[in-house]
């Protein structure tokens, strides 16, 4: 989705040092660099592929700031509370929704 689709093209993506021929040479491969079958060796970087998994990154970082600035401006940053507190707050912001919680006190035991 636009504009992360589109916003890294215009970058050069280059081969990272464990790519370079004197490793490969010296047989001081990584394990991504397998050449078993040759099905995973990699032998250049596509750009395309770097561009749109740098795009998706961006995307994944400007939506936790959405949701950063949401609980913020609504004041659920700084409670300063344990998960109990907050899971009663959630009942009260959210009573028509199912909620729960996962910590040390409801997971200890033999059911947890």
């Amino acid at each position: 989705r636009e504009p992360y689709d589109s916003m890294y093209d215009h970058f050069v993506f280059k081969q990272p040092v464990t790519m370079r021929k004197v490793l490969a040479a010296l047989r001081n491969q990584p394990g991504w660099m397998s050449t078993a079958g040759g099905k995973n060796l990699v032998k250049k970087i596509n750009q395309e592929s770097m561009s749109n998994y740098f795009g998706m990154v961006r995307c994944i970082d400007d939506n936790v700031g959405k949701i950063v600035r949401f609980l913020t401006s609504n004041q659920l940053d700084t409670k300063g509370f344990g998960t109990e507190q907050i899971e009663l707050e959630l009942r009260q912001l959210f009573p028509n929704h199912q909620v729960g919680r996962m910590d040390l006190d409801t997971t200890r035991g033999k059911y947890g």
